[in-house]
């Protein structure tokens, strides 16, 4: 139902920003655009990649579900308020202004020839200078209650429903950490944890995990409490009494190149579709402050979009064209090895699994 619903609502937006794209790199004589490919994407056809990309997605995690990788998703439970009219009725308002908002900004980027400033509404010092961008032109940037609230709708509406279950592949290699480090109390820290929606499922399919989520905008940090304090709510009348209760969350407002920890205290770090939005250098500074921050034996748990070659060279010109969408270190991303970071520029790391969902690769990696 989840990804029925966003897939209808987003495929209109696909087919739109998938037009502009195509129409700019024909604009531009970028390779990779035909000559005589058509500027209006038929609907039919973005229906029918998305729904395909759905039964794929949900057959995989069905798999990892089965291997008791993780729990089914606690939001699939009926009285989750997902399946009340009224969440729903005002999700859908806010997301549809938001949408409106992020199409008119698109086209005042087009129609500007990418000239136009894309930076948020505060000038702060506070903030390192990549984070003043208001990435995938969303009201606000970062920089907003508006922006927190209406984030989970506008990026289940780009994936058609599948986001959490692509980001919940991080739970596969979590997994795998747990069963040889839960009987140490290992101590758990999700980087650039935005809103807190993987962290309910982290914590609802490990609940005695003592985790800490660190997010440097004050406004999603805010939204990531609530949801984590509405996942202790919804849980609360199911809980079994003979299980540990669930430990409290804790919450760290820093950026990600200057965790606030000592050295060598955390036992595993996950992040989920940070790398793409942040610059080569700063990317490099985040893999030193991990290296610091983890005990040797510990994990890096990196979740993030797909690369070029991951997957059919077929998607390789629509990845491109990402940039178009205010990610203006998306092509650098593309080609950035992780490896070659960890094991060599950064070292300290050993590299561990790779795992693909959809657009989405989770990467692995030891602290030496």
């Amino acid at each position: 139902g989840r990804a029925a619903f966003f897939t209808l609502v987003g495929a209109q937006g696909f087919r739109s920003f998938f037009s502009d794209i195509i129409a700019d790199a024909q604009k531009h004589n970028i390779a990779e655009a035909k000559a005589d490919a058509p500027p209006d994407v038929p609907l039919a056809r973005i229906l029918g990649s998305l729904v395909g990309e759905s039964i794929r997605t949900y057959r995989q995690e069905l798999e990892y579900i089965k291997a008791d990788k993780f729990k089914m998703p606690y939001d699939m439970e009926p009285r989750h308020r997902q399946f009340d009219p009224r969440f729903i009725f005002q999700s859908m308002a806010g997301g549809a202004n938001e949408q409106e908002s992020i199409i008119e900004r698109r086209a005042e980027y087009r129609a500007t020839d990418g000239k136009m400033d894309t930076k948020h509404w505060i000038a702060s010092n506070l903030y390192p200078e990549y984070y003043k961008y208001t990435f995938h032109f969303q009201t606000d940037g970062w920089m907003s209650s508006d922006s927190a609230e209406t984030y989970e709708y506008s990026t289940e509406t780009i994936f058609g429903g599948r986001q959490d279950a692509m980001q919940r592949t991080s739970l596969v290699p979590f997994s795998a950490f747990w069963e040889t480090h839960k009987a140490r109390n290992p101590k758990v820290l999700e980087l650039a944890a935005g809103t807190g929606r993987f962290a309910t499922f982290l914590r609802d399919s490990y609940p005695e995990v003592d985790l800490t989520l660190l997010e440097l905008s004050p406004y999603y940090i805010e939204k990531a409490r609530q949801n984590l304090n509405y996942w202790e709510r919804f849980r609360r009348g199911a809980r079994d009494d003979a299980k540990p209760k669930p430990k409290k969350t804790r919450f760290m407002q820093a950026a990600a190149e200057d965790i606030p920890v000592d050295d060598a205290s955390l036992d595993c770090i996950v992040t989920n579709y940070l790398f793409h939005e942040l610059p080569p250098e700063a990317r490099r500074a985040v893999f030193k402050e991990v290296k610091r921050v983890l005990k040797p034996g510990g994990t890096f748990i990196l979740t993030d979009s797909v690369q070029i070659g991951d997957r059919d060279a077929r998607l390789n010109p629509i990845l491109e064209m990402f940039e178009k969408f205010d990610e203006p270190w998306y092509p650098s991303y593309l080609r950035e090895n992780f490896g070659k970071i960890a094991t060599e520029e950064v070292g300290g790391f050993a590299a561990g699994e790779k795992y693909l969902n959809s657009y989405t690769k989770t990467l692995t990696f030891t602290r030496l």
